[in-house]
């Protein structure tokens, strides 16, 4: 797969990083995806970059189908092999001629030209695709052939270009100083990490916590101005949804967290590999026992920016040390209902369906207030949408004992996996009692 060429433009752009597109084919979309928009039948559809004609070209993946789609050269073009999008991300109404500052640069033409991520409403779905610049023209595959528009959103990147002391007027306020001062979360390429930390800008600095101590960082910083609301963690259960918002030295990605500290409330990271919750304070790295985790909002209740309210302040902080080693949640099970496993730390699961030829029925009821997806894992341990349930809507599915289903919502990963057992049929309802807390 080529890298992005960066192209020096008049206007502000994104770049996302190497962690916020995962490799996949034939249909397969990874367990981060957020979806982007939907078939008219309510298929979700999900963003794709592919290698095409020289350049970087941005589609659809329809998980229903085996490829993913190019448009190009007014074709709909099937690719095979591919990259999804996982990164998060706002939509922002936009035009031919007008690229708001932040847009995500996902592709390229072979001539270096930047290719945005769009979508828009297209025969009674909401579709992929990208802007070109040069053209003032956006593109989506749809109905074999390359469809233009003039009218589309832009994918705006929740992270943007801190320019000097100046903070955009919708960064996200994650936390305060003893005395009140307000602290914003900041990322910075440091060693061989993308690494978050703090701001404060009284004093124009960027802090990171590293190696022990506390970093200043004065250039190359990003803010972010994405939202969220604060879940409460520990580094042994990483919520679902959590948001990744830097990468480690292997690729594993780094979470946005907050913890009480000395009479403050200071952003810092969770590293899912190592399982370390740290914030920097004092010239110090300091690891954090008691904090919380900025995640998705998946019931449409925005945390406040200046909403800061959270556990009392720790007088002695924690020196780092060695963590526990993670453990999954325990499996729930009542009677005539799948066994339910939750998401491990970094969202994982190493569920995967197992043969069987005893055939049994599967009752999804959804409880919640929007749409959830329902994915069969396959015996390798990879999703395959199945069904997208409504509101309200009861769904039966048909499987097998000791396969294994997955639930998910539209922009989350998936959550909870629902393992088959010997019942004819099996139920279950879907609301917010059975979100892990």
């Amino acid at each position: 797969m080529k890298r992005l060429i960066p192209v020096l433009l008049v206007f502000l752009t994104f770049e996302v990083h190497a962690l916020e597109w995962q490799p996949a084919s034939g249909g397969h979309v990874p367990a981060l995806a957020p979806s982007a928009g939907y078939e008219a039948d309510g298929t979700p559809l999900y963003i794709i970059r592919a290698p095409f004609q020289g350049g970087i070209s941005i589609g659809k993946d329809n998980p229903t189908h085996t490829s993913g789609y190019i448009s190009y050269g007014g074709k709909e073009n099937p690719v095979s092999q591919y990259e999804v999008y996982t990164g998060g991300g706002h939509w922002v109404a936009g035009q031919a001629g007008i690229v708001p500052p932040g847009a995500i640069a996902g592709g390229n033409e072979a001539d270096g030209t930047p290719l945005y991520i769009i979508r828009a409403p297209f025969e009674g779905g909401l579709v992929p695709g990208k802007y070109n610049p040069q053209y003032r023209t956006g593109y989506i595959p749809y109905g074999g052939k390359e469809q233009e528009l003039r009218s589309f959103e832009f994918l705006v990147s929740d992270w943007q270009p801190l320019r000097g002391t100046n903070v955009p007027p919708d960064a996200f306020q994650a936390g305060r100083e003893s005395n009140g001062a307000p602290l914003y979360i900041i990322r910075a390429q440091y060693g061989n990490d993308l690494q978050i930390g703090k701001l404060n800008p009284e004093y124009g600095t960027g802090y990171l916590a590293y190696a022990g101590r506390e970093v200043e960082i004065k250039s190359g910083m990003e803010i972010f101005t994405g939202s969220g609301i604060w879940i409460q963690a520990t580094a042994n259960q990483i919520p679902f949804g959590a948001i990744p918002g830097g990468t480690g030295e292997n690729g594993s990605p780094i979470f946005i967290i907050r913890a009480a500290v000395a009479g403050g409330i200071h952003p810092g990271q969770l590293n899912a590999q190592t399982h370390r919750a740290v914030v920097s304070y004092g010239g110090k790295e300091l690891l954090v026992r008691e904090f919380e985790v900025l995640c998705y909002d998946f019931h449409g209740k925005v945390q406040s920016p200046q909403s800061v309210a959270m556990m009392p302040p720790q007088t002695t902080p924690q020196q780092p040390q060695e963590p526990p080693r993670p453990q999954l949640a325990p499996p729930r099970q009542a009677a005539n209902q799948p066994s339910i496993f939750y998401a491990g730390p970094g969202g994982s699961s190493d569920q995967k369906s197992l043969r069987s030829d005893r055939s049994v029925e599967l009752v999804v009821r959804n409880a919640f207030n929007r749409p959830i997806l329902l994915n069969w894992v396959d015996f390798q341990g990879r999703e395959k949408f199945y069904a997208r349930i409504a509101p309200g809507q009861v769904y039966t599915q048909q499987t097998y004992e000791t396969h294994v289903w997955a639930v998910r919502f539209d922009n989350s990963p998936s959550w909870i996996w629902l393992v088959m057992g010997p019942q004819p049929r099996q139920e279950i309802t879907m609301d917010r009692g059975i979100i892990p807390k």
